[in-house]
This record gives C-alpha cells, sequence and structure tokens, in this order.
C-alpha cells in the first residue's frame, strides 16, 4: 500500500508543480518560455490529471491580478464570502468544469496568448474529462480496483485544494504580507514547498513580474528552482 500512497503524492505534486509552472508562471505572467515539445508534454499531463482548461484558467487569474479583492474580481473571499470561495474552489473538476462566469469578450481579452490549437480545441476543451477517466483506468490497472480508485480520488481533491482554494480563498485570508501591501493577499508559509512557492501569494502580487516569489533570506519558492533546474537543460528560458 505505501507505493500507492507514495504515487499519489508524486503525481499530484507533479500536478500542482505544472500548474504554477504552465498555468501561472508561463501562461499568464510570461515569466519564462518553454521548450514546444516539453511544454505539449505538460499539457497532457494537467489534461490527464487535473481536466484544467487553459484559457479560462489564465482568463481568471489575470482579472483577478487586476481587480484583486475589489469589485471585478472573480474570486476574492472579500466581495464573495470566504466559505463561498473556498468549497467553491474545492469541487474536483471532474464534477465541476472550470468555468470562467464572464462574456466572451473578456474570455478572450484575459485569455490572450493561450493555446489555440488542433489539439486544444478539439481535445483538451471538447473532452476535459475523458483524461480523469483515462487516468483513473491507468490507476486501476496498475494498482487494483480499491488502491487505484482511492489514489484517482485523492488526486481528485488534492489537487484543486492546493491550486485554487489554498490560493484564491486561504492566501487572500491569514497569513503575513509586506506592510505596503495594497490588496488582501497573504503568505500563508514562507517555505514554499506542498504548493510549490504559491503559498508566497502576496509576494506575489507584490511583484507580480517576478518569477522567483520568495523575497526574503527565509522564504523558499520550489517551482521556481524547478524552472532554474529544467533552464539548465534547455527546456526553460528566463527573459
Amino acid at each position: 500500500m505505501i507505493d500507492v500512497v507514495i504515487y499519489a503524492l508524486l503525481t499530484a505534486h507533479i500536478t500542482k508543480a505544472f500548474v504554477s509552472l504552465y498555468l501561472h508562471r508561463y501562461l499568464t505572467h510570461n515569466h519564462f518560455t518553454i521548450n514546444t515539445s516539453f511544454s505539449n508534454i505538460i499539457r497532457f499531463y494537467l489534461w490527464l490529471t487535473d481536466g484544467v482548461i487553459a484559457k479560462p484558467w489564465v482568463a481568471q487569474h489575470r482579472k483577478h491580478h487586476k481587480y484583486t479583492d475589489v469589485q471585478g474580481d472573480p474570486h476574492s473571499p472579500y466581495i464573495h464570502g470566504k466559505w463561498k470561495i473556498t468549497w467553491t474552489c474545492m469541487v474536483p473538476n471532474f464534477i465541476r468544469l472550470y468555468e470562467y462566469n464572464d462574456t466572451d469578450w473578456a474570455l478572450e481579452h484575459y485569455g490572450k496568448g493561450t493555446p489555440e490549437d488542433w489539439m486544444e480545441k478539439n481535445v483538451y476543451e471538447k473532452h476535459p474529462r475523458l483524461g480523469l477517466l483515462i487516468f483513473l483506468t491507468f490507476n486501476i490497472c496498475v494498482f487494483g480496483l480499491i488502491p487505484g480508485f482511492l489514489a484517482w480520488l485523492f488526486h481528485l481533491f488534492f489537487v484543486p485544494f492546493c491550486t485554487t482554494a489554498c490560493i484564491s480563498s486561504f492566501a487572500h485570508w491569514f497569513g503575513y504580507r509586506h506592510p505596503d501591501s495594497k490588496d488582501e493577499s497573504r503568505n500563508l508559509w514562507p517555505i514554499g514547498i506542498i504548493l510549490c512557492g504559491d503559498e508566497l501569494h502576496n509576494n506575489h502580487h507584490m511583484k507580480p513580474s517576478n518569477p522567483n516569489f520568495a523575497h526574503r533570506w527565509f522564504e523558499f519558492d520550489l517551482a521556481y528552482w524547478y524552472a532554474r533546474i529544467l533552464s539548465k537543460f534547455g527546456l526553460i528560458k528566463f527573459k
């Protein structure tokens, strides 16, 4: 059973790392470029393990930065309610697909620059749940019915908790921040490992263009160091 636990934790961590590197730092904030082949691998893995659709994810996050904790913020706990945002963000994409509840113009405007190739339009956007079903089938084939399903179920709920609920709700609710912050964003914890550096949410809001979310000597941003390592192999190139 220990192999199932390790597998579930590892696959969930890779998903969280790819969300931070690909959706957040690459597509949303353009911190660096990613090798095309490696980018395609990340896109497939996120479709397989998370069912996330790039354009609405990016559009929502960009609008969040523009209207942080004021009217227009799509997921501020101060505008929409702390517990409402928390529970909404914890619902897996398999149950409630990641949507952008705004006009088509806003989706195109804030989602500009996201992939629009054949795979994105005909596979990832049209069939977001298919990847998760393939992932479930793979887990069951490798570990058996009950262990495979439990590993899949853990992944299904753990990933949205880390990628959306913790950041969209908790990181605007409690933690520490810069004294001159202009919004309610917080740093949940100085060591960014579990959320791959996105724990340092207030730092990111202070300097969105900085790919390293660790600003103080005692802070650590794991995803930034992942990016630094990948850059040594030519898979990522910093601007």
